[in-house]
């Protein structure tokens, strides 16, 4: 089973507090954002409930490496599906 989510935070909290991170997916009219797909293990949808819940807590150093972490991520992704397209525009 899987959690997705598309906000940045949300993915960033998950990823610092050690969910597995399986893939990121381009999504959205023209590939415009991305989605977070996690493994859904027994303490990971609690942990998304704290986060909407404005219960999450957590070190501000960790949570700031795992947002830049999947900053880069997102960025990575759409540049590739932007590469893609081109690719499958060009003749």
């Amino acid at each position: 089973m899987e959690v997705k989510t598309s906000q940045l935070n949300c993915a960033a909290y998950l990823s610092a507090r050690g969910h597995k991170l399986l893939r990121v997916e381009a999504a959205g009219n023209g590939h415009r954002f991305c989605r977070f797909v996690f493994e859904c293990g027994p303490e990971t949808q609690r942990d998304m409930d704290s986060y909407f819940e404005f219960r999450a807590n957590i070190d501000a150093r960790t949570y700031a490496h795992a947002l830049a972490k999947i900053k880069r991520m997102a960025r990575e992704k759409l540049e590739e599906e932007t590469r893609n397209a081109r690719n499958w525009a060009s003749p």
